[in-house]
Parts: structure tokens; C-alpha cells; sequence
């Protein structure tokens, strides 16, 4: 991203063209002109072995493994009751009809503030009444007896929640956990995170409760007086929207622990992360490509 240098803020510009990289920044996800720059071809290209075979190679490689990586999508929730995003009973659909990523904006002068409170709203009272499903468990064990490290685009804490708390980074933060709005602004109050209570999650349910908006029911504001937000990033924010104070520490945790086991014999387990090309399932292949002996396990794809 170009920054001005006088005022730091972002350059945009006909002349100018941008692209995407994550994990390995010599892979390139994405680009505004591909004749300027072209995507990176897929790192590993489909998958091969599938069946009873490819179970039982599975069960060798994570017996021989060093450490393993494990990356969680929705479908990781799904046995905790918890619907997913673009399924057919999935949060991002309403009356059959898909609503769109735009309509999550924590924004206070976005046209869409109340339908995402209203979302928010009943995504975080399903997470909290959720329990973690015995597959957690099963991964608890596993790392017992491995080094074990989960990257997750799961905003529920059930991994936190598992026990995974040290060794978990929540790319997208948590739908649990409020911050100020003025996060990102020269106005920021640095007060930091904070848990989204039961009093709190309570007010906000009276809220919702009906198809109008119940006005004597407040959105939860922060300590210095400005509206309060999720602390978790979306499709309309940008990363200096979310304060960093969990969300930073669990990345770098996640990159000093990449880099110790770089070497290692490394297992990438992705679970319940779908087939959409925007998801984990991305980063999972560049991991295992990048990593010197590292091998790809998919669960569920």
C-alpha cells in the first residue's frame, strides 16, 4: 500500500496499481492490472488422493509430525450447532437470499449500522450458548503430544474456549469482544478491548427483539462516550479500524511459531474451511508449499 509522505495516508491514483499477498508475500493472490502483475499460480494445484487411502496416509503423516498447523473454517462450528456464513441457513442469509458482505459495516454513518448490530446481535447470543464439540477435544489431545498451533477465521471463541488460548490467532478477531469506534482516528481514547458481557449482549437482544428497533435499548458506547464496535475486521474495514491489542499479539505468536517449525515436520490440517477460493484453504496450500517438508491434510473439503 503507498502512503503520502507528508500526511501518511493512502495514494490513490490512475497510475497507480496495487496487489494481495498473504502468509508468504511471494505469492501474489490478487492484482489490479494482471498485465502489470499476474496472480501466482495455485501453489499446489487439486487435490489427488481421496478415500480410504488417502485417510490412512493422513493418520501416518500426523504420527510422524513434528508440529502441526491447524486452519479452521466455519465448518469447524457447524457440530457445535453454529450455522456458517454463506450456507443456505448461513448468517449472511436472509429469507433464502444471500445479503451482502457490505451489510456487516460497524460504521456509525453507514446506512447498514442496525442491520449489522442486528446480526452481531445474534451471532454472538448462538456463540455464547455454544459449546465446543468433541472434535476439539480430539484436537486438544493431539496437541498433548505435538506442538500444535490453530489459525482461525472463526469469530466464536470456541477454540479459545477449548483450551487453544496461547496457541490460537483469530484472523477476523471475535464477535465476543467490543472496542471503541474511534480506533484508527486521531481522536482514538486507547482504551483498549474489552469483553461483550451478558448485561451488555442482554440490552442488545431487547433490542432486536422485534422488527422495529427498540430505541430504549442502547448500543453499547465505550468509556470515553463514542459509540462502541466489535472487535472483529470485516469486508468494510480497514486494518487500523481494529484495535490490535489480542488480535497483534496472537499474529505474532503465530509468525515466531511458523518460523521455529520452518524446518520441522510439519502437518497443515485444514478443517471445515469449504471450497470458496477467498478462504483458508489458500493459505493452507502456500503454508504446506512453502514449509521445506510439510504435508496438506483436508478435512471435509
Amino acid at each position: 500500500v503507498l502512503l503520502c509522505e507528508d500526511c501518511h495516508d493512502r495514494v490513490n491514483a490512475a497510475d497507480i496499481h496495487w496487489f494481495v499477498s498473504h502468509v508468504d508475500p511471494t505469492f501474489i493472490s490478487g492484482s489490479s492490472d494482471e498485465a502489470v502483475l499476474k496472480p501466482s499460480a495455485p501453489p499446489l494445484g487439486p487435490s489427488t488422493v481421496a478415500g480410504g487411502a488417502a485417510t490412512a496416509k493422513a493418520k501416518g503423516w500426523l504420527a510422524d509430525a513434528d508440529a502441526v498447523l491447524v486452519l479452521a473454517g466455519a465448518g469447524m462450528s457447524r457440530d457445535s450447532a453454529l450455522p456458517d456464513f454463506r450456507g443456505r441457513d448461513g448468517w449472511y442469509s436472509v429469507g433464502g437470499a444471500e445479503v451482502s458482505m457490505e451489510h456487516m459495516d460497524f460504521h456509525e454513518q453507514s446506512p447498514h449500522w442496525e442491520t449489522a448490530w442486528r446480526t452481531l446481535t445474534a451471532m454472538a447470543a448462538a456463540f455464547r450458548g455454544a459449546a465446543p464439540h468433541a472434535g476439539y477435544a480430539r484436537l486438544r489431545r493431539l496437541a498433548a503430544e505435538k506442538r500444535v498451533f490453530v489459525v482461525t477465521s472463526n469469530i466464536d471463541e470456541l477454540f479459545p474456549r477449548a483450551g487453544f488460548d496461547d496457541n490460537v490467532y483469530e484472523t477476523h478477531g471475535s464477535a465476543l469482544r467490543l472496542q471503541c469506534s474511534t480506533v484508527g482516528t486521531d481522536a482514538a481514547c486507547g482504551r483498549g478491548v474489552w469483553a461483550l458481557d451478558d448485561a451488555t449482549l442482554d440490552t442488545l437482544r431487547r433490542r432486536y427483539s422485534g422488527d422495529a428497533v427498540d430505541e430504549s435499548a442502547a448500543l453499547p458506547r465505550c468509556a470515553c462516550g463514542a459509540a462502541a464496535r466489535p472487535n472483529l475486521s470485516h469486508a468494510t474495514d480497514r486494518d487500523e479500524d481494529i484495535d490490535g491489542a489480542i488480535k497483534g499479539a496472537q499474529r505474532a505468536r503465530m509468525e515466531a511459531w511458523l518460523a521455529a517449525e520452518r524446518r520441522s515436520k510439519l502437518v497443515v490440517l485444514e478443517v471445515g474451511c469449504g471450497t470458496s477460493v477467498h478462504s483458508l484453504r489458500l493459505d493452507s496450500e502456500i503454508v504446506a508449499a512453502s514449509a521445506r517438508s510439510a504435508k496438506l491434510v483436508r478435512v471435509d473439503p
